[in-house]
């Protein structure tokens, strides 16, 4: 028995001494493709130094194995500057639950083999200059992943439908590339969904139905996608805990329907200018007391500037500019006392100005230029 005992122990020291060894080594090569590092923050990266002591990189308490590798957020004075590629051989760290390399000179395409980095919970490269398509099958096994963060690097192609089996993923930035192809149905998949941004890129069709399944999503940005087209569809209305909507720069049309925003009184940023959005604008709109940028410039908008403006007692920009807005500007815009820009040029407004406009004493921007005001 103590002779059994004995190589369970022996068996266990080795294998622990090369799971070390093996995050050891990944991050060996990691630090062998940086060609620059000008703050020399991967100096005691070296077998002189317990892997687990070296800068950036977390082990778990239990097993000693690398858990998390963050380059980011040094306490430095600009970017980290790193420069150089993510080396395949940084899958072989197999409990790390964390890569965060934000804002430095990361070039090459994604390895495909991080896709069996099976407990990997988030993953974020934003601001790099990472390049290619995202691998097809890269999430298949990515089953934990609760934030994917690539925004503000060079991706193009399609986004992979392997992405939509994970789950658990409540964070999702690809924003700022030059992904293209059709937002898909799956999207709906990801119920856990509290951020999903897109924007500044080259999705286009039209937004799904399934959008409306995100029940849990708070910031929803696909702005700047010039072939993103179609209406506003009624399932964004189930969205309740939304705060931002950022649609804007798009190829919108349609009217924006009428009871969208009854069961969105959370939101506080509304931004769905530059489209091609007609009609009036819902009375539904002024329920949303929270409401603190109301942006729905560049449009074909008519109708009046309806007096429950009043209501959104919280905005501090108002930007209704270059639409077709008619009639007098209601007196209850003195309401909006916290309004600092107040953008309303460009519509075929009348009538007198009102003193009610001297209650905005923290206006910094008044646009009210192009109308038929006297």
């Amino acid at each position: 028995m103590s002779m059994l005992l004995l190589n369970l122990a022996v068996s266990f020291s080795t294998r622990t001494r090369t799971n070390i060894h093996t995050d050891q080594a990944a991050l060996l090569e990691l630090k062998a493709r940086v060609v620059s590092d000008p703050y020399h923050l991967l100096t005691n990266w070296s077998t002189a130094t317990s892997v687990c002591n070296w800068v950036g990189v977390t082990c778990g308490s239990r097993h000693r194995r690398v858990t998390a590798l963050n380059l980011t957020d040094m306490n430095l004075s600009g970017l980290n500057n790193f420069t150089g590629q993510i080396p395949m051989a940084l899958s072989n760290c197999k409990e790390i639950e964390i890569i965060a390399m934000v804002s430095n000179a990361i070039e090459g395409n994604l390895p495909n083999e991080m896709g069996n980095l099976t407990k990997l919970q988030f993953l974020d490269l934003r601001d790099n200059l990472i390049q290619g398509q995202i691998p097809a099958d890269m999430f298949d096994r990515l089953p934990r992943l609760q934030g994917l963060y690539l925004e503000m690097n060079g991706l193009s192609g399609r986004i992979p439908t392997s992405l939509f089996k994970c789950k658990e993923l409540q964070d999702l930035l690809l924003g700022y590339n030059s992904l293209e192809g059709t937002l898909p149905k799956e999207i709906g998949n990801l119920t856990m969904l509290r951020i999903l941004g897109l924007g500044n890129n080259l999705i286009q069709g039209v937004i799904p139905q399934q959008i409306g399944d995100l029940r849990n999503l708070e910031i929803l940005s696909i702005f700047s996608n010039t072939l993103l087209r179609g209406p506003l569809l009624p399932t964004i209305s189930n969205l309740t805990n939304l705060r931002i909507i950022q649609l804007s720069n798009n190829s919108l049309t349609g009217q924006i329907p009428s009871d969208m925003f009854d069961r969105l009184s959370r939101l506080q940023e509304i931004y769905l200018d530059m489209n091609s959005f007609h009609g009036e604008i819902p009375m539904s709109l002024f329920k949303c007391k929270e409401l603190r940028i109301l942006s729905l410039s560049f449009n074909g908008l008519e109708g009046i500037l309806a007096k429950e403006i009043g209501n959104l007692t919280m905005l501090g920009t108002l930007r209704l500019n270059h639409n077709l807005i008619e009639g007098e500007i209601p007196r209850q815009i003195g309401d909006l006392v916290n309004l600092e820009t107040l953008a309303i040029g460009s519509n075929m407004l009348k009538g007198q100005l009102l003193p009610s406009i001297t209650n905005l004493t923290r206006l910094r921007y008044l646009d009210l230029t192009n109308n038929s005001l006297t």
